[in-house]
């Protein structure tokens, strides 16, 4: 729908989730995504209609004042976003949330028990970026 236009592409992107939640699991299944999206941006390129991809925007797009919440595509699932205006050309406040906070946070319950030699398996088992920490 126009509220949530990516909620029609679950089902091109139908991945099964894995009984079990250990590293190879985890691993199996970030490689079926990755084949799913790669076929899922084939058949997407190929409904494409004609014409300009881009709309035109004036440079500066005043917000009203007030809070909005949405939700986006990120590089690890989706990102909550709140965006607070004073009614002025930029806005007073943006607050993400991302899936690499999410998933760093899951540390806590995942890792503990696990062997020294197995801890870098399973921080890397559990995708994060970075850069979405640092909000």
């Amino acid at each position: 729908g126009h509220e949530a236009p990516w909620e029609g592409l679950a089902d091109l992107l139908a991945v099964d989730v894995p009984a079990t939640g250990d590293a190879q699991a985890r691993f199996g299944h970030l490689a079926a995504e990755v084949t799913a999206s790669a076929a899922m941006v084939g058949r997407l390129l190929d409904g494409l209609p004609e014409g300009p991809l881009q709309a035109h925007l004036p440079k500066v797009v005043k917000l009203p004042e007030g809070d909005w919440v949405s939700a986006v595509e990120a590089p690890l699932g989706r990102a909550g976003v709140v965006v607070t205006s004073r009614g002025e050309k930029t806005p007073w406040r943006l607050r993400l949330r991302t899936a690499s906070f999410a998933h760093v946070a899951a540390w806590v319950a995942v890792l503990p028990g696990t062997a020294l030699g197995d801890l870098p398996v399973a921080v890397a088992s559990l995708p994060w970026v970075a850069g979405d920490l640092d909000k």
